[in-house]
């Protein structure tokens, strides 16, 4: 297309932080479209209403009756749906009657196959459905009240691919969508579904629940590192548990990767071979510095050290064993990212193209001086190990849990705690965890106190 397409009116289904954000800014870049959003919850659409109100934003429609939905769909160019993706499907079929000839429909699920089995049955003839999901990693912790930050802008988003030999009509409409979001400022990629789901079921979705055990089982860890890793963890049941549901074969597969590579390293550091273990975080640190990202190797870890000694001994838990879970992390990610990068690339696309904060920051450890790396974790093999033999534990019933959840509702209320729980030791206001602030000397400092004994995070 010559011209960007410029939408007359776009529906968002969802009022959280994606149809928000998406909200924010559709009106940014089409100050004539009519934008409207449907969300279900009455006192949702009031925490939105602020939500926009606070960015300054005026221009779009917030309401929750369905009758509203219907009589909007009428006019819509552009339906984007933000709901779970467990929803997408009753809510597309709410509105497949009343939408015109043309429209083009797209979600923005995580579990792109998911969502287009949940979707497809309810597109007619004459409109047209491609999934784009933004690869960004933003989360809402559980119960915390809405709270829109940043952009979509400059942020990867993953359209589904569509052949060359397409249809004529769905070339067009997929165009328009593609036209839409880069207007928007999203980088697009074009990837099959399938593709799609196996390599963000091991970026996002088994690395999300991996680091929801960490926080289950360790009880936070109270420095840069150990936050910034965990910042993953949070995220409602509504969110997580249909994406854990519907893209366990992609998590399953990972977890086998993640576990040896974890073994590995354990019996390494168990056996005190300083050299197998140096060995290691070398090759994890090699491929980590080797991903596009915004600040350089960090060089010392005496800060972080000296600031941890003036608050707590136990620096097996607040300090190695998020170093040794990072390191294990970068090492499982290396394997999956050989096996998927061949098929990446015959659609022109490398996964340094895809990667999103979610593992970037959970393995943030690898880019220490190795040397460093390699003596914190030999300093302290004792203490990494009993925190790891729970992680372990947790993370098999993790394993269990995920293989289950389609035949076993048992399996669903287990899965509901391990997401809750992270939620609830993240969200504990007199133990706020200080996510890193910069590299080059470390993290000094990392926190200020506020009253005694209370600590707040510095802004990132």
């Amino acid at each position: 297309m010559s011209d960007p397409y410029i939408p007359r009116s776009i529906l968002i289904t969802g009022g959280g932080i994606v149809g928000g954000t998406l909200a924010v800014d559709y009106a940014r870049v089409f100050p004539n479209t009519k934008i409207s959003i449907y969300e279900i919850s009455p006192t949702a659409c009031e925490e939105l209403r602020l939500a926009l109100a606070e960015r300054d934003v005026h221009n779009v429609e917030i309401f929750h009756d369905k009758e509203i939905l219907k009589r909007t769909a009428e006019s819509a160019d552009v339906v984007d749906h933000c709901v779970p993706i467990d929803k997408m499907g009753e809510v597309q079929q709410a509105i497949r009657p009343h939408l015109p000839e043309g429209c083009v429909i797209t979600n923005r699920g995580s579990a792109q196959k998911f969502s287009k089995e949940q979707i497809a049955p309810h597109v007619r003839e004459g409109t047209f459905h491609f999934g784009l999901h933004p690869v960004v990693g933003r989360e809402r912790k559980a119960g915390a009240p809405l709270e829109i930050q940043g952009t979509f802008k400059d942020q990867t988003g993953i359209i589904e691919y569509l052949p060359e030999d397409a249809d004529p009509a769905a070339r067009a409409a997929h165009d328009k969508l593609v036209s839409i979001n880069k207007q928007v400022g999203f980088d697009i990629k074009a990837l099959p579904v399938e593709l799609h789901d196996r390599l963000l079921g091991a970026a996002s979705h088994e690395n999300t629940g991996a680091l929801q055990n960490l926080v289950n089982t360790t009880k936070n860890i109270q420095t840069g590192l150990g936050a910034t890793l965990m910042r993953a963890a949070s995220g409602t049941t509504a969110m997580w548990t249909p994406i854990f549901t519907f893209n366990a074969a992609a998590i399953n597969g990972a977890s086998e990767i993640q576990q040896n590579k974890m073994n590995i390293l354990l019996q390494s550091l168990n056996k005190g071979d300083r050299t197998a273990v140096l060995a290691l975080v070398k090759e994890a640190h090699e491929f980590r510095m080797s991903w596009p990202d915004r600040d350089v190797q960090i060089e010392s870890l005496k800060g972080e050290r000296a600031t941890l000694k003036e608050r707590s001994g136990d620096e097996a838990n607040q300090l190695a064993s998020p170093l040794f879970f990072s390191i294990a992390r970068t090492l499982g990610f290396k394997q999956v990212t050989d096996e998927i990068e061949p098929e990446l690339k015959k659609y022109g696309h490398g996964f340094r193209d895809l990667l999103n904060s979610s593992i970037k920051d959970s393995t943030l450890g690898a880019k220490y001086n190795p040397e460093q790396i390699t003596d914190m974790l030999m300093e302290n093999a004792q203490g990494i190990a009993v925190n790891m033999a729970l992680y372990k534990i947790g993370y098999q019933g993790f394993q269990g849990v995920v293989a289950d959840l389609k035949i076993n509702p048992a399996a669903v209320a287990k899965l509901h705690q391990h997401i809750q729980g992270a939620a609830e030791i993240l969200a504990d206001p007199l133990k706020p965890a200080p996510r890193r602030v910069g590299g080059g000397a470390g993290f000094e400092p990392f926190v200020k106190s506020i009253t005694p004994g209370v600590l707040e995070p510095l802004e990132p």
